[in-house]
């Protein structure tokens, strides 16, 4: 845990770099970054970039023996800026994961938390990279919802989905923390008061199940990498991930989820992406 003083003092660090008065390396930062949305397909989506030859992602680094230790090992999410006690560190604990990087290929991290991150977040993260490009995979946010309510409630909370009362489902629909991984407008709202639109790509969920190979063409392409000699038998475009646990919506959590999400799926629709008028006509 960080203290008073030390967060004060990278403050002040986060806050030279907003004014300019320091520089991040771009070398040593990512080219690209997904932010969201969790339990929408992020790990899918790493798993399948990893592959490409032109692709790398940031290194895990450990503390051994009281020293950082960097691994020959990927690293899906750094969480730096969402994460408080991340973010009040020097810059360099996040720059560090990118350093031996090949400066030949795209470097790039995926942390579905970024997708709730507030303003001020946003508005750094754009500061010290303004020419990131960000993916953002959107899910039904009611299936979205279920999903990670049994995520929370059964996988990691040692229940059965029986045993749990309507009450704690209930109260996990309505936390803070639910609606805004489902809100996606609001999440580009944000984003874009910052990024340009063509710095963003907006993908489906669904579309992994449907034409995955599709889905990951189009977002090679936004990348800027060549797709012409893409060789998609190594990729694994069709495997399940993070599948969960099988149980469909009961009718009355459906019900909740709707009048829950009913509103701000016809804003996405209505603003953003006409195609997630689908999800509930």
């Amino acid at each position: 845990m960080i203290n008073k003083l030390q967060k004060g003092f990278y403050f002040l660090e986060k806050k030279a770099y907003e004014k300019g008065w320091l520089k991040a390396n771009a070398q040593h930062l990512p080219d690209f970054i997904g932010i969201g949305a969790q339990k929408s397909g992020t790990t899918w989506l790493y798993l399948n970039l990893k592959q490409h030859p032109d692709i790398q992602f940031a290194k895990r680094i450990i503390r051994e023996d009281g020293k950082w230790v960097k691994l020959p090992l990927d690293q899906k999410e750094l969480r730096y800026f969402k994460n408080n006690d991340r973010f009040y560190s020097p810059m360099h604990h996040y720059t560090r994961h990118f350093e031996d990087l090949d400066s030949s290929k795209l470097k790039g991290e995926i942390t579905p938390d970024y997708a709730i991150m507030g303003r001020d977040r946003i508005r750094f993260m754009h500061t010290i990279m303004p020419n990131a490009k960000l993916i953002l995979l959107v899910r039904n946010p009611i299936q979205r919802a279920w999903s990670h309510a049994k995520m929370d409630l059964v996988k990691r909370g040692g229940q059965s989905i029986e045993q749990l009362s309507d009450e704690t489902v209930w109260n996990h629909f309505n936390g803070q923390g639910a609606i805004s991984r489902g809100s996606y407008s609001r999440i580009l709202d944000k984003y874009y008061q910052f990024f340009p639109k063509e710095q963003l790509f907006v993908g489906f969920y669904e579309d992994i199940s449907t034409e995955p190979e599709a889905l990951f063409i189009n977002i090679l392409q936004f990348l800027g990498l060549s797709t012409e000699q893409l060789d998609l038998s190594r990729y694994p475009l069709s495997d399940r991930v993070g599948s969960g646990i099988e149980k469909a919506i009961p009718e009355k959590y459906y019900q909740k989820l709707l009048q829950l999400y009913g509103p701000e799926i016809k804003r996405f629709a209505e603003k953003y992406e006409p195609r997630a008028g689908g999800w509930i006509n």
